[in-house]
């Protein structure tokens, strides 16, 4: 690893680094496709009350 020689940095050293980082990247992306899934819940349910209430404001006949 030619720029971890050039900073000075033990290769070993940057290696750790880089592996808690994309440890904390695959942590970070399943919380966000979580919270992908959730919104998706959540706006379905939001579109069946508004359906529900529009529904429920017309008249009937």
């Amino acid at each position: 690893m030619a720029d971890a020689a050039f900073s000075g940095l033990p290769p070993e050293q940057v290696q750790a680094w880089l592996e808690s980082v994309q440890e904390q990247v695959r942590r970070v992306q399943t919380r966000i496709d979580y919270l992908q899934a959730e919104l998706a819940r959540l706006q379905e349910q939001e579109s069946l009350l508004m359906e529900l209430m529009a529904s429920a404001a017309s008249p009937v006949g």
